[in-house]
């Protein structure tokens, strides 16, 4: 049993890729899969008002912890309410296509009249294009901050 346990730790990447939900698993286990290889950080949700109109504004920066250059996936950021559940999503990219290895790149997104009723604001790596299904989860890795 040891040995099945320790030959799916080394192919979880594998499993993930093969299916996403798993990747909840590992994690709960201390063994969380990235398998973008890049990370979100800095990840920040202020609103602002210009002309009479709010605004939400997520920015933070993804880091590239591959050992090449890779193509900066997607980001799908997700206004939560106060009960945890997802009122509104959107698709973001980063205004750099390609990032170097170790290198970091911000990202910025803007939503206009966002809901009110928002607590928190998700960013995680849309993979919804992988698996054709909208927001399949899945080594994602995220960051969340309050709205202020």
């Amino acid at each position: 049993m040891l040995v099945g346990l320790t030959a799916c730790a080394g192919l979880r990447a594998s499993i993930v890729r093969a299916e996403p939900r798993t990747s909840v698993l590992f994690e709960a286990i201390g063994l969380p899969v990235n398998l973008t290889k890049f990370e979100i950080s800095r990840a920040n949700a202020r609103m602002v008002v210009e002309s009479d109109r709010r605004f939400l504004i997520v920015d933070g920066e993804v880091t590239n912890s591959a050992a090449q250059t890779l193509a900066v996936p997607p980001l799908k950021v997700a206004i939560r309410g106060a009960d945890g559940h997802v009122i509104y999503t959107w698709i973001a990219h980063a205004p750099r296509q390609k990032v170097e290895p170790g290198e970091s790149a911000a990202f910025s997104a803007r939503l206009a009249s966002p809901p009110t009723y928002g607590a928190d604001v998700v960013v995680e790596f849309d993979r919804s294009q992988e698996r054709g299904v909208q927001g399949s989860p899945g080594g994602q890795p995220r960051a969340s901050r309050q709205r202020s």
